[in-house]
């Protein structure tokens, strides 16, 4: 019902996805590169009604790298576009991120008002 994919996934896979789930969610990093695959890719996915594509920059994942262990558990509050994210654990500092929607759909405004 959720469809999620994490990166630069080819157009083709999230329009193949929006005809599959009632939601598609993009969250994608990498600046230079997310920049390209926008510029490439956009005339296809502003047309997919149910999608969310958020934008993570390169000093947010940073921040979150620090954070990841084999095996993990994370806490997420989200507010005014930010998201401060921890380790369950409380072992490590708490990381303040802030995502950036580059698209909602009509259909997918829940998504964004949790981002935007």
């Amino acid at each position: 019902e959720h469809w999620i994919e994490i990166g630069l996934p080819e157009a083709s896979r999230v329009k193949k996805a929006s005809h599959r789930a009632r939601r598609v969610s993009v969250y994608c990093y990498g600046d230079r590169k997310t920049d390209v695959w926008w510029q490439q890719n956009q005339a296809v996915l502003e047309s997919i009604d149910n999608l969310v594509l958020v934008f993570i920059g390169s000093g947010d994942t940073d921040k979150l790298q620090t954070l990841l262990e084999r095996h993990m558990k994370w806490q997420c509050m989200l507010q005014d576009n930010v998201a401060w994210i921890s380790a369950a654990d409380a072992k490590r500092e708490t990381v303040t991120i802030t995502p950036r929607v580059l698209k909602s759909g009509a259909s997918a405004r829940q998504e964004v008002s949790r981002w935007a």
